[in-house]
């Protein structure tokens, strides 16, 4: 009874100061043993844990010592053995999910090892469903008010469509699983306004900064981008509306060139000052982040020329054409750029920026040696009057009209790179009046060397070198990572505050649908070691039970088992012979002794 009184009373202490514990720790080093084993004792102890296993990480998430490391390493520990002895309770996995982002930026090491473990998340049953692929949902339940309508006759065939349609769908065996990042897609702070919307810099939470490498693959994130793509893609279309009226405007207006097209530039330069402000938001909350994706430059070109041109063409009449041939390039180009969000095309925009990274050192090289021989054949069929064997003139007759770069590309370097271009593509007019005539050694010797390493060498080279690209780019897993920066945009910069308090839009917990099918393959090639994972992931009881799939046999184990036991056996052995022979010493001595 009075353990249970002394119990009580240690539940009703008020919660330690952890921030005044690890400063003590630090500043007072290793005299302090009192207090590390106090949060060892913490750590170590499931109860105590689930008490103050949040505030040790919030207090030393940003700290690095030592001491600091081995206790995130062992939080790390403690919760993969406590999903190991009970999978079915989530509450432990709250405390990774919180500080994930952070966690990332100072021990990717830890969060790779948790994301692999977890990868095959918690699973809860089995059920029949039309959904055969992927389905991210939200379990919420939510109470909306009713709103009368009068077009209920509409909403009567729309529901009789959508019951027939589902019903004539084939039912396909799926299982439920949850994701193992609770209160991830939450924003934990609802202190918004919109004054602070625009003074501070909003936080992100989606993971665009993670290695996608290691994450986008698997299903956890992918589930996360199709539960809140569901959720953003109709403000997704209504950008794209609005800017489809901006580009239909701009486009029309300065194609047709009629009187009356003023108010066609009006609404351009509106509609692209709109669009403009949200490309600055972006820039201002992370400058290196946006220009280091390719595809925000050619938004903020599109909108920014646009605008130029409009209001140029409004005061001062029409602007010179190059201008607003590049305006409407990058119009269709940014319009284009809209349907990345649909795996069909978004694979194909994904592949064009990934290859062309992987193999630009090689553009480097080429455009190197392609200026090389543009400078040498520069000099050597540049025009000369002092030259006798002018090319234009091979046979001393009078020259009617001197040389320049519509006669001889090689009279300007500029021009003489254009010519070596056109060359590397197979068009030789630039060089076609020298080789009418008789050919200068030296110049056959140029043309023989680049025609054959640059155009037959290094071009097939070339080739090659973008088949390997494409075939080594994941392009599924791209295509995931780009979509998620688009909702990270969406979230970022196109939602009220008192969105983010929505709970249906951001739940604790976000449930999905699997095939069992794929499931099945997967912990089949995960059991016999036919999988990426670096370490296996963790599969529970449960879910092997569901799908009836038994424990594998660890067969390495027990062969490691078996060579210890014939170790231990002849070590044995060895003892044994020892202990004989040294008998048989002491008995031969004593029989010595004996005989004299």
């Amino acid at each position: 009874m009075l353990n249970d009184e002394f119990n009580d009373l240690q539940t009703s202490l008020p919660s330690p100061n952890f921030i005044n514990i690890f400063r003590m720790i630090e500043n007072r080093k290793d005299k302090d043993e009192e207090y590390k084993a106090l949060i060892l004792y913490i750590i170590n102890d499931p109860i105590e844990f689930s008490k103050f296993g949040s505030e040790i990480l919030k207090v030393v998430i940003n700290e690095k010592n030592d001491f600091i490391i081995h206790i995130i390493q062992l939080i790390f520990d403690k919760i993969i053995e406590l999903i190991k002895k009970n999978s079915a309770d989530y509450s432990y996995m709250a405390l990774i999910s919180l500080y994930l982002p952070k966690l990332c930026d100072h021990y990717s090491h830890l969060v790779t090892k948790y994301i692999i473990y977890t990868s095959i998340p918690i699973c809860l049953s089995i059920k029949n469903s039309t959904n055969t692929s992927l389905h991210a949902y939200s379990n919420n339940i939510s109470i909306e008010k009713s709103i009368p309508s009068n077009n209920s006759y509409i909403k009567r065939l729309i529901s009789f469509y959508k019951s027939l349609t589902h019903h004539l769908k084939i039912k396909e065996e799926i299982i439920s699983f949850i994701i193992p990042f609770p209160q991830i897609c939450k924003y934990q702070d609802n202190n918004y306004n919109n004054w602070n919307e625009i003074l501070y810099k909003p936080k992100p939470i989606l993971f665009y900064n993670i290695d996608t490498n290691n994450f986008y693959k698997w299903w956890n994130f992918a589930a996360i981008i199709d539960f809140k793509w569901k959720i953003f893609e109709k403000i997704y279309y209504l950008i794209w509306l609005i800017y489809t009226i901006f580009f239909l405007c701009f486009a029309l207006a300065s194609t047709l060139e009629q009187d009356n097209n003023n108010i066609l530039f009006i609404i351009s330069i509106l509609l692209g000052f709109i669009h403009l402000t949200f490309e600055i938001r972006q820039c201002l909350w992370n400058p290196k982040f946006y220009f280091t994706d390719l595809w925000n430059l050619f938004d903020v070109g599109a909108y920014f020329l646009s605008i130029i041109t409009s209001i140029y063409w409004l005061i001062y009449g029409k602007p010179p054409l190059w201008i607003i041939a590049f305006s409407n390039l990058l119009l269709n180009i940014k319009f284009l750029l809209f349907f990345r969000v649909f795996e069909s095309f978004g694979i194909y925009f994904v592949l064009m920026i990934g290859v062309a990274k992987k193999v630009f050192p090689f553009l480097i090289v080429l455009f190197l040696i392609i200026s090389g021989f543009a400078h040498a054949f520069f000099i050597l069929l540049k025009p000369n009057k002092n030259d006798d064997d002018n090319s234009i003139n091979p046979d001393g007759t009078t020259l009617i009209q001197s040389p320049n770069s519509n006669t001889n590309m090689f009279s300007l370097f500029p021009t003489s790179l254009l010519a070596m271009y056109l060359l590397l593509i197979g068009n030789s007019d630039s060089l076609s009046p020298w080789t009418s005539h008789q050919t200068p050694p030296s110049m056959a010797f140029f043309l023989v060397l680049f025609t054959f390493f640059t155009v037959i060498y290094l071009m097939n080279l070339f080739i090659g070198l973008l088949n390997v690209a494409i075939e080594n780019y994941d392009k599924n897993e791209e295509f995931l990572l780009q979509k998620a920066k688009i909702i990270m945009e969406i979230e970022l910069f196109y939602m009220l505050p008192y969105q983010r308090c929505n709970k249906k839009w951001f739940p604790d917990w976000i449930h999905y649908d699997i095939p069992v099918n794929k499931v099945y393959k997967l912990i089949n090639a995960i059991d016999n070691n036919r999988t990426e994972f670096n370490s296996p992931p963790f599969i529970s009881n449960r879910l092997r039970n569901l799908l009836k799939i038994p424990e594998p046999i660890n067969e390495n184990k027990s062969f490691e088992e078996l060579k210890q036991q014939m170790r231990d056996e002849f070590k044995q052995q060895i003892k044994d012979m020892q202990e004989l022979l040294n008998s048989f010493i002491k008995n031969s001595n004593t029989y010595h002794v004996n005989t004299k």
